[in-house]
């Protein structure tokens, strides 16, 4: 765990995390906001790709 706290990696996650953090700094949890058609399409994409994993087991096979 060390060696991943330490890494740019990790700099850049966190950086990325704070950064949202700031960005919904003083929002109330109710917020209306307008999701653009882009965003719609990926989340439309992205819940596509969850279900086809939920509906294609791993196969059975010998693993090393």
């Amino acid at each position: 765990m060390g060696k991943w706290k330490r890494s740019q990696a990790y700099a850049d996650y966190i950086g990325f995390i704070l950064t949202l953090n700031e960005g919904v700094k003083g929002k109330k949890l109710t917020f209306e906001y307008r999701v653009s058609e882009a965003i719609e399409k990926l989340v439309a994409l992205l819940n596509t790709l969850d279900r086809w994993i939920d509906e294609t087991p791993p196969v059975d096979q010998p693993s090393r």
